[in-house]
C-alpha cells in the first residue's frame, strides 16, 4: 500500500492548471448546464414474501464532455440521493453531481433500498449491509450496461469502455466497501467521512458483551438493530446544529438549507454495523483497488491520518483532509478543493 496524505484540501493552484490543459471554461460556472436523466430497475431484494423490488437513479452529464470513469455515488445514513446534488440547479456549487458533470464525469446517484424513491420492505430489519450490497451490485449492473449501450438518453452516446468508481458517503461508504468486496465491479473507491473505528459507545449492552466475537457480532447484527432502535427505519433527529451534526460553524446556511431535501430515513442495521469497531475492517484490508480518501478536520471519524492503514492490500491510498469541514463535506468551502482534487486523480487512473 503507498499512502499519500493532502493536508487542508489541496494545492489549489496545481488543481487550476490541470482544468486549463483541458479547457477553459470555469466548471463552477458550467455546473448548472448539465443533463440529469431519472431512472428506475427493477431487482431482486432477496426477501422472501416482499414485492419490494424498484432502485431509483439519477444519471448526470454535461453534453460533449465525458470522461470514460463514472461515479456510482451512494448516500450516507439518514440520506437519499439528492445529498449529490444540493442545491440542484439553483445553487449548483453545492452539488457534487454537477460540479463533476462540468468537469467531464458521469455520475449516478443511487437510493439504496427504501430510501427516497426506491421501494421499501416491510421489515427493514431485513435489509442487512450484506443485502444492500448485492441490490446496490445488481442496480449498478444494469444502468452500467444501459450507459454502454447508449440507453440512458439520447443525448447522451454509448459509452462501451467506461468503467466505474464506487463513492460513498458516511454510512454510504460502508455500503460501498462491502458492494466491491462481494462484486468486485469498481476500478476505485472515493470513500467521503469514513473510518473503521465505529461508535461503541452507542451500541446496546448485548452489543457490547460481544465486542471480542466480530463473528458472532455480525451475526446477531439484526437483533442488536432491533434493541438500539425502536423502528426498522428511525428517522435521526434534526436538532444536531451546525456543530452537532455539521462539525463546524463553517456550514454554508444555503447549503444547510438545502440539506434538508436529503433527509430521510435510517437503515437500521447497517447503521448498527456502523457503530461496531472494526465495522468492515475485514473487507478494506481485502480491497485490492486504489482508495480516495476524504475526511474533514472536523469529521466523526477520529484522528484522519489512522484511517489509511485499514487499506493494506490497496495499491494506493490517498488522504484528503479537508480544512474547517465536518461530517457533510459539501457544506463547507473546501468542498471546491475536493471537487478539484477528486477530479485530477479519477483523471489519473489507469
Amino acid at each position: 500500500m503507498s499512502s499519500t496524505e493532502i493536508k487542508k484540501g489541496s494545492d489549489k493552484k496545481g488543481s487550476e492548471s490541470f482544468f486549463a490543459e483541458e479547457n477553459d471554461s470555469d466548471p463552477f460556472l458550467e455546473a448548472a448546464m448539465v443533463s440529469q436523466s431519472e431512472r428506475r430497475y427493477a431487482v431482486n431484494f432477496g426477501i422472501e414474501g416482499d414485492a419490494a423490488a424498484g432502485i431509483a437513479l439519477d444519471v448526470f452529464w454535461q453534453q460533449g464532455r465525458v470522461h470514460p470513469q463514472v461515479f456510482f455515488c451512494v448516500p450516507g445514513g439518514g440520506m437519499n440521493r439528492k445529498f449529490f446534488d444540493l442545491g440542484g440547479e439553483q445553487h449548483p456549487q453545492f452539488s457534487f453531481a454537477r460540479q463533476m458533470a462540468a468537469r467531464g464525469y458521469v455520475s449516478v446517484l443511487v437510493d439504496p433500498p427504501a430510501i427516497g424513491g426506491s421501494d421499501r420492505p416491510e421489515d427493514g430489519f431485513a435489509l442487512t449491509a450484506e443485502r444492500i450490497a448485492d441490490i446496490l451490485g445488481q442496480a449498478c449492473r444494469r444502468v452500467v450496461e444501459d450507459l454502454q449501450q447508449g440507453l440512458v438518453d439520447e443525448n447522451l452516446a454509448a459509452m462501451p469502455g467506461l468503467v466505474t468508481i464506487g463513492l460513498g458517503h458516511s454510512m454510504g461508504s460502508l455500503l460501498t466497501v462491502m458492494q466491491q468486496h462481494r462484486h468486485h465491479q469498481h476500478v476505485a473507491l472515493v470513500l467521503m467521512g469514513f473510518g473503521t473505528r465505529g461508535l461503541p459507545q452507542f451500541l446496546p449492552k448485548k452489543a457490547q458483551a460481544l465486542l471480542d466475537d466480530q463473528a458472532a457480532l455480525r451475526a446477531a447484527l439484526p437483533d442488536i438493530a432491533r434493541q438500539a432502535f425502536a423502528s426498522s427505519y428511525p428517522v435521526l433527529p434534526s436538532d444536531g446544529g451546525e456543530v452537532g451534526l455539521f462539525g463546524s460553524t463553517h456550514a454554508d446556511p444555503v447549503a444547510v438549507k438545502a440539506l434538508k431535501a436529503a433527509n430521510d430515513v435510517l437503515l437500521a442495521v447497517p447503521a448498527t454495523m456502523a457503530m461496531l469497531p472494526g465495522n468492515v475492517a475485514p473487507e478494506c484490508a481485502a480491497l485490492d483497488v486504489p482508495v480516495y480518501l476524504a475526511i474533514g478536520e472536523k469529521d466523526m471519524v477520529g484522528k484522519p491520518e489512522k484511517v489509511p492503514p485499514a487499506f493494506s492490500s490497496s495499491p494506493d491510498v490517498r488522504l484528503q483532509v479537508l480544512e474547517k469541514t465536518g461530517h457533510s463535506h459539501f457544506l463547507f468551502p473546501a468542498r471546491e478543493q475536493l471537487f478539484d482534487a477528486l477530479a485530477e486523480w479519477v483523471g489519473q487512473l489507469n
